[in-house]
């Protein structure tokens, strides 16, 4: 089988465009942050509205896309070397976003 750059199938496609739209969202929410200079060690949706959401929302796209990179590569085969990249890349920020998740939780309870 060949390896091509860009998917042939649909949910390979689709993890693609969720990946764009991960990397999308860091820079909004990159520019957010410096235009609301931000000092909070961790923001959520509670302590900072706006930035907080645009992280958390970063994050779930980043699983999101995760996600459906694994379906297409295990179901339907997908070989494309960007499903690869999402794989690595957007497997590493859903578990680093769960991992924010937890200790922002923590940090509300505190």
């Amino acid at each position: 089988m060949k390896t091509e750059f860009l998917p042939k199938t649909k949910i390979g496609q689709w993890s693609v465009i969720l990946f764009i739209v991960f990397i999308l969202l860091t820079f909004l929410g990159t520019y957010l942050s410096r235009v609301l200079n931000n000092d909070i060690e961790y923001p959520n949706p509670i302590n900072s509205p706006i930035l907080g959401t645009t992280i958390y929302l970063t994050f779930i796209i980043a699983g999101a896309a995760f996600i459906t990179g694994i379906r297409a590569f295990l179901k339907y085969k997908e070989r494309a070397i960007t499903v690869f990249i999402v794989l690595v890349i957007g497997g590493y920020f859903a578990l680093a976003g769960s991992a924010l998740f937890i200790v922002g939780m923590f940090e509300l309870l505190r």
